[in-house]
């Protein structure tokens, strides 16, 4: 799990929320914007988990790629 942010040519950043199953290399969750709010972030979690097993650990990235 990790958010990204980077910078439009324009000037406006934007954000990604990305959630990767590690061992399959999958991608599970791509949650684009220019704003996302926690409750947001909450609503791509509890979707994933009620299409997917829960995992017995989460680990988070708290690296910003510019």
């Amino acid at each position: 799990m990790a958010h990204v942010h980077d910078q439009l040519s324009d000037g406006r950043s934007y954000r990604l929320f990305n959630v990767i199953d590690d061992y399959k290399r999958e991608g599970l969750v791509i949650e684009a914007g220019f704003s996302l709010l926690s409750m947001r972030v909450i609503r791509s979690l509890t979707q994933l988990f009620e299409w997917r097993q829960k995992p017995s650990v989460i680990r988070c990235d708290n690296t910003n790629i510019l």
